[in-house]
């Protein structure tokens, strides 16, 4: 799997969307990345989550996380994806008896290696608050772990559009979809504030969290305000400081 790295988790506090969306019984169309908006999408209630990106090395990563948050232990799940412990061998070809047999191949090089090896290590995996309490990723609070393990007992693995957003129209308006996730997709698409507020305003979803804005640095802040972008404060996933969520509701 040539360039196959990809996110262990997400640098975003997903943890606060459960309060700035509306999940409940919601269609989502998520950005998959680390895959840590999917899972807190099952938590917080979403009825349907599908996904998209352009990174076809996301999605065996994705399904192979899946089914260790199905079936492994928290204690497991810690140990295999945050340490190079001896035993994460064992832990992984437990899991790996029930990956489909296309992802099993996609990541046969996995048996040989610490699944460590191969994800690159956001700000989260560095501040043991994140991982030890659910303050930035829901999951890692007290007995929420448990909770979206049983409501993944009830899910198959989500549909997904190897595509990038800009290409989706077509695909949103047939999903008919309550809440959009971007995570930060802005920062690697060639349009200005006004251009992608208009794109995303052709779309047929009624809350769209349009960006993810970090430490409060952001340069066009101001532009995506005058646009009417709800701005929202939160927690800042390095502990220090507060990021920004860009949300755009119709």
């Amino acid at each position: 799997m040539k360039n196959h790295r990809v996110y262990a988790f997400t640098n975003e506090n997903v943890t606060s969307y459960q309060k700035i969306y509306h999940f409940d019984g919601a269609n989502v169309l998520s950005v998959l990345g680390s895959g840590d908006q999917y899972f807190s999408s099952v938590l917080y209630g979403a009825k349907k989550i599908d996904l998209y990106d352009s990174n076809p090395n996301t999605y065996p990563f994705f399904v192979l996380k899946f089914y260790c948050l199905k079936y492994l232990s928290k204690e497991e799940f810690k140990s295999l994806y945050l340490t190079k412990d001896k035993k994460n061998k064992e832990i992984l070809e437990k899991v790996f008896s029930h990956l489909p047999s296309f992802i099993q191949e996609q990541l046969s090089f996995l048996s040989q290696e610490q699944l460590v090896d191969y994800l690159l290590y956001s700000i989260i995996s560095k501040h043991q608050e994140n991982y030890q309490t659910g303050r930035i990723i829901p999951y890692f609070e007290d007995n929420y772990y448990e909770i979206l393990q049983e409501k993944l007992k009830y899910r198959k693995l989500p549909l997904i559009y190897l595509k990038n957003l800009l290409t989706l129209e077509s695909d949103i308006k047939k999903g008919n979809y309550q809440l959009l996730l971007t995570s930060n997709i802005y920062d690697w698409i060639s349009l200005n504030p006004r251009e992608y507020q208009a794109f995303l305003e052709k779309l047929m979803v009624d809350e769209i969290q349009a960006y993810y804005g970090f430490n409060g640095l952001y340069k066009e802040k101001d532009q995506f305000k005058s646009l009417g972008m709800d701005i929202t404060k939160v927690p800042a996933s390095s502990t220090k400081g507060v990021n920004e969520v860009y949300t755009l509701r119709k």
